[in-house]
């Protein structure tokens, strides 16, 4: 989706895994309950921040603690990257799994 107006679209239960998001109207959009943002693809590195502070869109703030702004390559050998979205690991450091020194483990 390129300059497409997605104005109050509610995204509820929706995955927008993949998609492209350049140039979006997004005023009064609901990301409440959105199921995925992974490797969104936008026109600005700080989506995240002006989704939340400038739009003040529904469910931002959630998106913003869960998601963080990457960059990737346009294709495999461009030297051209573009502003891309994923999800922030889901483990704190405290919830890391922990191994003790030594053991070995076995893989089939």
């Amino acid at each position: 989706m390129i300059n497409t107006d997605l104005r109050e679209t509610k995204w509820k239960r929706s995955s927008l895994k993949g998609a492209v998001l350049w140039g979006e109207n997004l005023h009064h959009a609901d990301f409440t309950d959105i199921w995925s943002l992974d490797s969104v693809k936008v026109d600005r590195y700080d989506w995240l921040t002006y989704i939340k502070d400038s739009l003040n869109l529904k469910g931002a703030n959630d998106i913003f603690k869960q998601y963080r702004m990457d960059s990737i390559l346009y294709f495999e050998d461009s030297i051209v990257k573009v502003h891309i979205i994923i999800r922030k690991t889901p483990y704190s450091t405290r919830e890391l799994p922990t191994f003790e020194l030594g053991r070995r483990i076995a893989i089939d």
